[in-house]
């Protein structure tokens, strides 16, 4: 599923999924810094964001390193997609800091969609939703709920 939407589709997609801490890549992490990556036995990772993330990912496995990101935002607090949108304390917090200007899908919203796997819903409606949810319901039968283009703009979460 996530190589039909984020390879064969190209469209971004974010992954909420379970994840191994045995893993030696995983095992790496700081135990505080997994402790921030972590929620209830699960992982985020974004799939197709971009150029960058391409080969940062690449490199990755090279090195055994995990590539690890923050959304440089405060929970609940919406994304950004220009530095100067951070919040202070954010920038503050940041070892380093990457100015890559707006991507291909920064409307109608600046993030990606991001699927629950372990339970199977969309968690945020976000850039190329319309495409995403074509394609599941094509190929999988999934029965994701299309919504008007004013809730993608305006939905951070759903539950």
């Amino acid at each position: 599923m996530v190589k039909l939407v984020g390879v064969d589709l190209d469209v971004p997609i974010g992954v909420i999924a379970p994840y191994r801490s045995n893993h030696p890549i995983i095992r790496k992490i700081p135990p505080k810094t997994l402790e921030q990556c972590v929620a209830k036995g699960t992982i985020a990772m974004l799939f197709n964001g971009g150029a960058l993330q391409e080969e940062l990912s690449r490199l990755a496995p090279i090195e055994e390193l995990p590539p690890i990101g923050s959304s440089a935002n405060i929970t609940e607090k919406g994304t950004k997609s220009e530095i100067e949108n951070i919040e202070p304390q954010v920038l503050k917090r940041a070892d380093s800091i990457i100015d890559y200007r707006k991507q291909k899908f920064h409307h109608p919203r600046l993030s990606s969609t991001m699927i629950g796997l372990k339970i199977c819903t969309i968690l945020r409606y976000g850039a190329c939703y319309y495409v995403l949810h074509d394609a599941l319901r094509r190929f999988y039968g999934s029965k994701y709920p299309m919504i008007l283009e004013s809730q993608v703009e305006k939905t951070d979460t759903v539950n």
